[in-house]
């Protein structure tokens, strides 16, 4: 229920009153709540205070977490970014240099000839055979370049060696030009001669 309160004397009169009932002063409709009304606002505030507060934090973690997870996103593709561009400048500036047949000669007698490399070492790999005839039989082979000999290399078979094919490897290291081999052979059966640039 509600009341006028008098603005001249204070006196809570009557809602339906015009005049105030102590001073005869006209009554301004202020009405005044009754205290019921009050403690029902004052109980919705304490039933459901707990539940806001709870709304509240959790709006808040929420915030928080996904902060986070956006953090912890951002950060995994800036990594995973420098590894690839990590990866990327290894392969770039690691070389893969690898052996390359550049010449194959074969044959039963001498030989003189000319091949050309690209890289700064080569090597020659000779292999021969021998005769069965029970003399000294050998394989010499002589590498030049444009001005001197730079290797060389020799497969030799006594009067009393076994007769089985026997192999060497010629290293040279050299610039890049055209380059001479010279091959000379006594009693072989066969033999092969094959030049690998290293670039």
């Amino acid at each position: 229920m509600g009341y006028l309160v008098c603005t001249e004397c204070g006196l809570e009169n009557d809602e339906n009153a015009e005049f105030c009932s102590e001073c005869g002063a006209k009554l301004v409709p202020t009405p005044v709540n009754d205290d019921n009304e009050e403690s029902s606002k004052k109980g919705f505030l304490v039933k459901y205070s707990k539940i806001i507060i709870f709304a509240v934090i959790m709006v808040g973690l929420l915030g928080v977490t996904t902060q986070f997870l956006l953090y912890v996103n951002d950060y995994n593709a800036a990594t995973e970014r420098n590894q690839f561009a990590f990866n990327q400048s290894q392969k770039k500036t690691t070389p893969t240099a690898e052996w390359h047949q550049v010449a194959n000669y074969t044959g039963k007698g001498n030989l003189s000839h000319s091949f050309s490399i690209k890289g700064e070492k080569f090597k020659v790999v000779i292999n021969a055979t021998p005769t069965r005839n029970y003399n000294t039989n050998y394989m010499k082979v002589d590498v030049k370049d444009s001005k001197k000999s730079i290797g060389s290399g020799e497969l030799t078979w006594g009067p009393r060696s076994a007769v089985k094919s026997k192999e060497k490897t010629i290293k040279v290291t050299s610039r890049p030009e055209k380059h001479y081999i010279n091959i000379q052979v006594k009693d072989l059966k066969k033999w092969q001669t094959t030049i690998y640039d290293y670039y």
